[in-house]
């Protein structure tokens, strides 16, 4: 019995050890930021350097303003989506174009836009469920037209629709609800700016438009599209913030 006792020891130790390099994780040893705690990430591309205590990773030589107007934007989010960020294990890569193939498995579209989401790992739980352990945003910060500040917050209304996926278990921009907002309102919300202009093609964008205006002008958004500002903020007020943390 002891001799078998040690043999199922060891077999559950290897198994341990193998499912922990299947799926790298984020390490230990968080800092905490207006009541989130960020993990540092064990998996940040070569020639990136996370920003302690945020989930922001600057491209080494990114321009001093650039990083100013990011971080900013950062703590602009409201509290409850910055928890969001640290839970679900999100982070941003910020970087210029030039430098977008250090990103692995990023996919050139062609013409690079301002930014894309990206899912690098999965993290598989004994409930069948699964949420992402490497999840990012890529930004670049030499799009013509657009600022670095704007992309962060467009990427992270990406980040919150996945998380509501990940954690709900439906996307809120494929939602019959808010896909009967964007149709009547794409064009109101394309009609914002420039930027919003090319990003109503699909219900996702418009979704994570949307948040960009909520936070940039929420007084036009009340007023123009009042049942997208009430659905951005009832999503807001409903993002996770405690449980399946990865760290």
């Amino acid at each position: 019995m002891k001799t078998l006792n040690r043999k199922l020891a060891v077999l559950l130790f290897t198994l341990i050890l193998a499912v922990s390099s299947a799926f790298p994780a984020l390490a230990a040893g968080n800092t905490t930021v207006a009541g989130a705690s960020f993990a540092t990430y064990t998996s940040i591309p070569s020639g990136f350097t996370q920003m302690a205590g945020t989930p922001l990773c600057f491209y080494d030589g990114t321009p001093d303003s650039v990083k100013e107007s990011v971080i900013n934007a950062f703590d602009s989010l409201p509290d409850n989506v910055r928890t969001m960020a640290a839970v679900a294990g999100f982070h941003y890569l910020v970087t210029d174009k030039a430098h977008a193939a250090n990103v692995p498995n990023f996919q050139n579209p062609g013409t690079l836009p301002a930014g894309e989401t990206m899912r690098f790992s999965y993290y598989y739980y004994s409930d069948g469920t699964v949420t992402h352990t490497d999840f990012a945003a890529v930004i670049f910060y030499d799009t013509e037209g657009t600022t670095p500040d704007q992309t962060l917050i467009h990427e992270t209304g990406h980040m919150m629709d996945d998380c509501m996926l990940m954690y709900r278990g439906a996307l809120s921009s494929t939602s019959s609800e808010f896909s009967a907002l964007a149709a009547q309102d794409k064009n109101v919300i394309g009609g914002f700016d420039r930027n919003s202009a090319v990003n109503v093609y699909t219900s996702s964008e418009i979704f994570a438009e949307s948040f960009r205006i909520f936070m940039d002008d929420p007084g036009w958004l009340t007023t123009n599209c009042p049942e997208i500002y009430k659905f951005v903020t009832n999503i807001i007020d409903n993002l996770p913030t405690t449980g399946r943390a990865n760290y």
